[in-house]
């Protein structure tokens, strides 16, 4: 059910109409924030990275990196924030700051949701992260 939920999501940044436009920005904002939800739980269980991995390979990516460095990049600045209160607020309103549609943020933030379920349960940690998210993206969870 997580897979089709965000395979579903995922599409959406190629498919409705306000997301098929959407920038590289945002899409490299849903990448981040998917990221660093992996990790808040500080337990990187191999679904969720793969899947990840798989979601944001379907997405049209057009920076020059490709979208595997991109991830490689991403994994390093979610390393660099993680237990740090005031680099995680910087680092959520920066890419807060890049989902500019009301769709794009719910989706980015749906998006976040399933791969803290991946593993099966969403920890406490990943519970706070999640709240937080939503409080960034000025959405109700």
């Amino acid at each position: 059910m997580t897979t089709f939920s965000l395979d579903r999501l995922v599409s959406a940044f190629k498919s409705e109409p306000q997301l098929e436009a959407a920038a590289q920005s945002e899409r490299e904002a849903l990448v981040d924030l998917m990221v660093w939800t992996m990790y808040v739980d500080r337990h990187i269980a191999a679904p969720e990275q793969a899947e990840i991995e798989r979601a944001a390979s379907e997405l049209p990516w057009t920076d020059g990196r490709g979208v595997d460095a991109f991830i490689n990049a991403s994994m390093r600045r979610s390393r660099d924030v993680l237990g740090n209160a005031e680099a995680e607020a910087r680092y959520l309103a920066t890419i807060a700051a890049k989902l500019e549609s009301d769709v794009s943020r719910r989706r980015a933030y749906d998006a976040c949701a399933c791969v803290a379920a991946i593993d099966g349960e969403v920890s406490p940690e990943e519970h706070e992260h999640l709240a937080k998210v939503a409080e960034a993206l000025d959405i109700t969870p």
